[in-house]
């Protein structure tokens, strides 16, 4: 009897950016923080040379009042917060899983 070969099984490559399903619209990309916690309202922004900037919508008290947050500024629309990084992170995908960690508690 002939043995089959192990089927090997490669990840796609899609960034997370991708799977999460945020989508880019001018200059701003709107989507999900998505946490085993729940999901909330994101947006980012094209800025100045690369720089881009986070918000949230509505995130929970619970991270409001943690240990980051002090690192979440209300901004002038409603229940929008702009999230500062002490350092800005390295590509688009990075950012979002740093705010989803601090939404999930694990930062």
């Amino acid at each position: 009897m002939r043995r089959r070969q192990p089927r090997v099984v490669r990840p796609k490559n899609q960034s997370h950016f991708a799977r999460r399903g945020w989508q880019w619209r001018g200059g701003r990309a709107t989507g999900y923080y998505r946490t085993t916690r729940g999901s909330w309202r994101g947006e980012i922004q094209r800025g100045r040379a690369g720089v881009r900037r986070y918000y949230i919508f509505d995130p929970p008290e619970r991270v409001l009042d943690g240990p980051h947050g002090h690192c979440f500024f209300p901004d002038d629309e409603d229940d929008r917060f702009y999230v500062h990084f002490a350092q800005q992170p390295r590509d688009i995908d990075s950012g979002i899983m740093l705010v989803e960690a601090v939404l999930a508690g694990r930062k």
